[in-house]
């Protein structure tokens, strides 16, 4: 008898700090600035495996499915973010998972003004594999959740792209993709 078994993890954060406000892993630059982000033609930033930013996380073979929900701060108003999500197969090119907008929502991550995201919406998503979103935007308390099938990458790479924090007093602020694979 043959017996399959599908490997759980818990959650993990992509980024090792937040992202915040003025700063991200685009080698300092404001998130805002489009400039660095991916474009397949510029030096740095070309899809090629061997310009693969550093942050990239690698992940095992046994992963078939990763799950991710995402954290944002927000003071009086509601923080939004955008995202692109990559993965990259062994000596293969960065290919676009899905580019998504995620906005808080009214789930405490713990004791402050940091919330999980209620809402993700695609804004697109030609990724090969299966790909689905939890949208909780119409229920209290709940947390949206983005899941992929990881259709045999090596790394994954969590791209912010737009952060807009919810009215903090000192203009502070995060994002942050959690995965959990399985």
């Amino acid at each position: 008898m043959t017996m399959f078994h599908t490997m759980q993890g818990c959650y993990q954060p992509f980024f090792n700090t937040d992202v915040t406000t003025g700063l991200n892993y685009y080698l300092g630059h404001a998130v805002s600035d489009a400039s660095y982000l991916l474009d397949g033609e510029t030096n740095f930033r070309k899809y090629c495996a061997s310009t693969r930013p550093s942050y990239a996380k690698e992940i095992g073979p046994e992963w078939n499915y990763v799950e991710t929900i995402f954290t944002l701060k927000q003071c009086t108003t509601v923080a939004h973010g955008a995202c692109r999500v990559w993965g990259y197969a062994d000596n293969g090119p960065a290919e676009l998972i899905c580019d998504i907008s995620i906005s808080a929502g009214c789930a405490h991550v713990d004791n402050t003004v940091n919330f999980y995201a209620a809402k993700i919406t695609f804004l697109s998503s030609p990724h090969i594999g299966d790909i689905t979103a939890l949208d909780c935007a119409e229920i209290t308390a709940k947390i949206a959740k983005l899941r992929f099938d990881v259709a045999g990458y090596r790394w994954l790479l969590y791209d912010p792209y737009e952060l807009t924090i919810g009215g903090g007093a000192d203009g502070s602020g995060f994002f942050n993709a959690w995965i959990r694979p399985y």
